[in-house]
C-alpha cells in the first residue's frame, strides 16, 4: 500500500547546519512522493548592521545590490541541491521559496501553517545559553510556536 504524500518544509539559512539538514533529509528521511518546500528567509543584515549615515543613497544602494547578489547565489545553490536530490529520488516534488518581510522564526511558522505543511525540518547551531537568551534562536522559536511537528537535525562536528 502506498503511503500518503507528506509535505515537508526545510528551513535554510545559508549555514553549514542548514546544508546538513537538507542532506540528512535526502539520505535518511525522504519517502517517495514527498513534497518538499525549501524555504529561505532573507534578512538584509548588512543594511541593518552597517553603521553608515543614511545621507549617501549610492552607498546604501550598493550595499543592497551586493546583498541581493549573495541571496541570488544562495537561492541558485539551493535550487541546484534540490535538482541533484531529484536525480536520486525522481518522485520528489517541491519548490525552493524565498520569503522576506519579517523575522525568520515567525515567518517560517506562519508559512508552515498557510502551506499546510506536515513537518518542519530545521537545524540548530548549538549557541551558548547566553547568546540564545540575548539573540534568540530561530529553531527554538519554531519548536515552541509551530502548530505542526518540528524535527531539529543537529550537525555533530
Amino acid at each position: 500500500m502506498a503511503s500518503a504524500a507528506r509535505k515537508i518544509m526545510i528551513a535554510m539559512d545559508g549555514s553549514k547546519h542548514a546544508e546538513h539538514v537538507f542532506d540528512w533529509y535526502v539520505k535518511y528521511f525522504y519517502r517517495d512522493n514527498d513534497f518538499v518546500v525549501v524555504i529561505y528567509c532573507t534578512e538584509h543584515g548588512a543594511l541593518l548592521s552597517t553603521p553608515v549615515p543614511c545621507s549617501d543613497p549610492t552607498f546604501i544602494s550598493k550595499l543592497a545590490t551586493e546583498e541581493e547578489v549573495e541571496i541570488t547565489k544562495l537561492l541558485k545553490h539551493y535550487q541546484n541541491k534540490f535538482y541533484e536530490a531529484k536525480q536520486q529520488h525522481p518522485n520528489m516534488k517541491g519548490s525552493v521559496q524565498r520569503l522576506a518581510g519579517r523575522k525568520p522564526g515567525p515567518l517560517i511558522v506562519d508559512q508552515a501553517h498557510d502551506q499546510n505543511i506536515d513537518l518542519i525540518l530545521t537545524g540548530a547551531r548549538g549557541m551558548s545559553t547566553l547568546r540564545r537568551t540575548v539573540t534568540g534562536s530561530v529553531s527554538t522559536y519554531i519548536m515552541q510556536n509551530s502548530r505542526v511537528p518540528v524535527l531539529i537535525v543537529r550537525l555533530v562536528e
